[in-house]
């Protein structure tokens, strides 16, 4: 997770990366994966990202949120 919305995947129990395309340059903070295909990302400015294909489409879910507290 990262600067300018990277968010890095693995299906190798870490021995590379690939990044994949959120769809934002917002600092992205954590995420969350309930299983391979559906989880999220959360970032500044109350981004939340959503996935329900492991990752390959991120779709934005709109969180009220407008700064950074």
């Amino acid at each position: 997770m990262g600067e300018a919305g990277t968010i890095l995947k693995t299906t190798d129990l870490g021995a590379t990366w690939a990044p994949l395309v959120s769809g934002t340059t917002t600092t992205l903070h954590g995420v969350y994966l309930f299983d391979p295909a559906e989880g999220v990302a959360v970032g500044e400015q109350g981004l939340i990202l959503r996935t329900t294909n492991g990752g390959t489409v991120w779709q934005t879910v709109a969180s009220g949120v407008k700064d950074n507290q």
